[in-house]
């Protein structure tokens, strides 16, 4: 579900965190480094495979799914470029 949704960064925070749960692990034994790694980065591939189907699945039934997630992030950048423009009127304001 997280790529479905593309956050990205998401899938790769929970990847970390599961490599620093196992940080002493790695130390004691190579065998399991290298099974650690192998099933991470295959369970990794699999799960951005089968999110990246979902999501042009349902992009292919829905086409309306892809213009709100356009208008959603067309949205939020106008959002932080008026937080900008308060933030750099203020500035000036103030003289700094």
């Amino acid at each position: 579900m997280v790529v479905a949704a593309g956050s990205y960064a998401a899938l790769a925070f929970l990847v970390a965190a599961k490599g620093l749960v196992r940080s002493e692990e790695f130390e004691k034994s190579r065998d399991f480094t290298e099974y650690f790694l192998i099933g991470s980065l295959s369970s990794v591939l699999v799960a951005l495979c089968a999110g990246l189907a979902l999501r042009y699945a349902l992009l292919a039934l829905w086409p309306d799914l892809l213009v709100l997630q356009m208008q959603q992030c067309a949205m939020w950048i106008s959002e932080g470029r008026n937080r900008f423009l308060i933030h750099w009127d203020r500035k000036i304001a103030s003289g700094s």
